[in-house]
């Protein structure tokens, strides 16, 4: 299951989440009203959590930018389940590296607070009935694309509310934000997007088919362990013939992951044209519109 900002407008939110391992649905899903008690706020491991602050220049500007993020990140989370307990929620606190299955289990909403690597990584250990509500802890320096909410800047006022074309109002920032999409989850206000999974089994040779723990929301990249060798397997698709393939490796992608890759690809080509244009025309082609 999956949560998104709601109301049927084009920007009320674009939050997914992992879906039922091996189920495809598409269109909507029909939603309830959500009966909220106890909530997870998985927060993000910052950079200067995993480098530490002694590894750091006290003087360097990217010391300087590390502790900024840390500091927006904190205040964020603080903020966040500050607004929540004000809702009567039961928070429990996660860290990335710690939102497990078993950890995650009797709760009714994941809060994934970060941008998509924090939520990709949550994804992998959710059970499939927990939905994921998104928020973009520092919308300047995280991609946030299937994040429903953004924090807002630390440093710069509160912007007003923003309306989608249709004149609905969208989600404010931060945690004024979240308690409007608390209240529009409880009054069955929001729209539930269902995401596949990938989940991998590996049967090493002479030996046992085991499944790894994790399931990929976005892709699966199989490939060597030295990078630098050229990647060689059989491959069969479905009752088709066995192949041999050579390769760097083998990318296997969601919906999920296939979408963000052509919309990357898609965002490269509208940065180039106006070049590819102008070097068409100095090559005598003619372009009109």
């Amino acid at each position: 299951s999956a949560v998104s900002g709601g109301g049927g407008s084009s920007g009320g939110g674009k939050a997914a989440v992992s879906g039922r391992t091996r189920e495809v649905v598409s269109g909507r899903a029909r939603v309830r009203p959500m009966h909220l008690k106890r909530v997870a706020l998985v927060g993000k491991s910052t950079r200067l959590d995993r480098v530490g602050s002694q590894a750091l220049n006290v003087g360097d500007a990217l010391a300087a930018r590390l502790r900024d993020a840390h500091t927006r990140h904190s205040s964020a989370i603080d903020e966040l389940a500050s607004a929540l307990q004000a809702e009567g929620m039961l928070v429990t606190m996660v860290g990335v590296q710690n939102a497990r299955p078993d950890v995650l289990r009797d709760i009714d909403l994941v809060i994934c607070a970060g941008g998509d690597g924090t939520f990709l990584s949550t994804a992998a250990h959710v059970p499939a009935h927990i939905p994921i509500l998104g928020v973009n802890t520092d919308p300047e320096r995280s991609t946030g694309a299937l994040t429903a909410l953004c924090y807002p800047d630390l440093h710069l006022p509160d912007s007003p509310t923003p309306t989608s074309s249709d004149g609905l109002a969208q989600p404010t920032p931060g945690a004024e934000g979240l308690t409007n999409a608390l209240e529009r989850l409880r009054r069955g206000n929001y729209e539930l997007l269902s995401r596949r999974r990938l989940q991998v089994s590996i049967k090493p040779v002479g030996g046992s088919e085991y499944m790894l723990p994790r399931l990929a929301l976005n892709d699966v990249f199989v490939s060597e362990r030295n990078s630098g060798r050229v990647y060689a397997c059989e491959m069969a698709g479905d009752s088709g013939p066995v192949r041999i393939r050579r390769s760097s490796g083998l990318l296997f992608s969601t919906g999920t992951g296939s979408g963000a890759r052509l919309r990357n690809q898609a965002q490269t080509w509208v940065q180039t044209l106006p070049v590819r244009l102008k070097g068409g025309r100095e090559r005598g082609v003619r372009v009109r519109g």
